[in-house]
């Protein structure tokens, strides 16, 4: 994302605007990743959270961003929760569920290997 943010910005931006990208780590914590949403909406003032990874540190500001009004983008996690507009109109999934992911696996292997084994570790 940096790259393709940076390559955005040599070619003049947004409509004349540089983007401003920042991360920060968050160790796959989601008490960490509370505290350093928090530093992006209080302290950095950001338009929105782009493609945060991971359903527990997710799941731990789903609704804080929400109340905020903050855009949590394209969530990196299969989990169904990012599929809520109801509830979390400020949060979007990116891939499919996982439920939705093994239901194709189970179809393309039901039509085509009817008599296969499946193993899940």
């Amino acid at each position: 994302m940096k790259a393709f943010f940076q390559m955005v910005n040599d070619n003049g931006g947004i409509n004349g605007r540089r983007i401003n990208f920042i991360s920060y780590d968050d160790a796959y914590s989601p008490s960490k990743t509370m505290e350093q949403a928090r530093r992006l909406v209080e302290a950095d003032e950001v338009l929105a959270i782009l493609a945060p990874f991971g359903t527990a540190g997710n799941a731990a500001i789903q609704r804080y961003m929400n109340n905020k009004r903050v855009p949590q983008l394209f969530v990196i996690s299969g989990a169904s929760r990012w599929g809520d507009p109801e509830q979390f109109p400020w949060t979007i999934g990116w891939q499919p569920t996982y439920r939705a992911e093994a239901r194709v696996y189970a179809n393309y292997i039901l039509d085509n290997r009817p008599n296969a084994r499946v193993g899940i570790t």
